[in-house]
């Protein structure tokens, strides 16, 4: 007999109602260079549910996990975790779920320009923004760089 995936949702305000969907087609491990968002697509297809009933289901908007889907947006562990309960997958979505650095580029330094200008004065910039300095700060500056 082949499993059935049993699944609580909220159908029409009466919590805790059973749904009996059809039998899950088998699933192997995650494709070769799947992404989060595919595989996401996947295993939500697999158990024939749509948007709206896996966002009741994981608790997120249908709008969020559409974007999750069409990689717009980056996953994170906790979300995977809760998406690979509802979806019964055995942790393959938090295996494919980016890291803390894999969800935010670092954005190279800023680029620091110094000009010292007549009479001690010194202008920095730093990216788009430009910090002048006058005298007594451009000495207080270099102690302190000098110290550390």
């Amino acid at each position: 007999m082949q499993p059935q995936a049993i699944v609580t949702a909220d159908l029409g305000g009466v919590a805790g109602n059973l749904v009996r969907l059809r039998p899950l087609p088998p699933q192997t491990a995650v494709e070769p260079g799947e992404m989060f968002g595919q595989a996401l697509h996947r295993w939500r297809t697999s158990r024939r549910l749509s948007l709206r009933a896996l966002a009741q289901q994981a608790h997120y908007s249908s709008s969020y996990l559409h974007d999750l889907e069409r990689g717009k947006k980056p996953g994170n562990v906790d979300l995977a975790r809760q998406l690979d309960e509802a979806l019964q997958t055995g942790g393959e979505l938090e295996r494919l779920a980016p890291g803390p650095a894999e969800q935010a580029p670092m954005k190279p330094p800023p680029r620091i320009r110094p000009a010292t200008g007549r009479d001690g004065w010194m202008v920095l910039q730093i990216g788009d923004a430009v910090l002048v300095l006058e005298p007594s700060e451009v000495a207080a500056l270099r102690e302190q760089l000098a110290e550390s």
